[in-house]
């Protein structure tokens, strides 16, 4: 990525696009906002609903998995946390990229909350200013890093309370399911059976 930041409010797309793990060196926000959406983090498993939001390091393998025909609503942000360093350094803000660091992803549940609201409407105007304006114009650049520190702390306030899904958190079932993808991932090569499976992970 050539740019210190890249933002796209609402995006539309479905089970008619092909979308393949990835992975890269920027931090990740990403939004979801409606339709059918089962997000693979490496080995790791989430079904999303509409208001969660994730935000991941970037580094880790992942890839959304929607279903056909389905509707697929999404706000993405991709940062160079060291676009926002300086002014985080001189604020003493520098835990807002904690959840980034520390955790390389994680899943908050808002349930479409109060504070959700008010996060979407400031990645609204981020998306606005970024794409709509000349970046490197000063003015625009010091409103565009004012807005994202706000989200930031939205999204730290979120990550403070009880909306904060961790991958030790998950539930049995879905922690065996991602041990399968996990064996299935690094065993595609060989001859793999259901019986194979069930005796490796037993």
């Amino acid at each position: 990525m050539n740019e210190p930041i890249l933002v796209n409010y609402r995006m539309h797309g479905g089970g008619d696009q092909s979308f393949d793990y990835h992975s890269h060196q920027e931090y990740e926000i990403y939004f979801f906002h409606a339709g059918s959406c089962r997000y693979l983090i490496h080995n790791q498993i989430y079904d999303l609903v509409p208001g969660d939001i994730i935000l991941m390091d970037g580094m880790t393998l992942h890839r959304p998995n929607v279903r056909s025909s389905s509707e697929y609503v999404r706000s993405v942000i991709h940062f160079s946390p060291h676009w926002i360093k300086g002014v985080l350094h001189e604020i003493g803000g520098m835990y807002l990229l904690e959840s980034f660091q520390r955790l390389h992803h994680c899943l908050i549940r808002t349930k479409e909350n109060t504070a959700s609201k008010s996060l979407e409407q400031h990645i609204s105007r981020l998306a606005e200013l970024k794409n709509n304006s000349d970046i490197n114009n000063p003015k625009v650049e010091t409103e565009m890093k004012v807005v994202f520190l706000q989200i930031l702390i939205i999204l730290h306030q979120l990550g403070q309370e009880e909306f904060t899904i961790t991958p030790e958190q998950k539930v049995d079932k879905a922690k065996h399911a991602e041990n399968i993808a996990g064996y299935i991932q690094s065993n595609y090569m060989e001859k793999l059976s259901l019986d194979t499976i069930a005796d490796a992970l037993k």
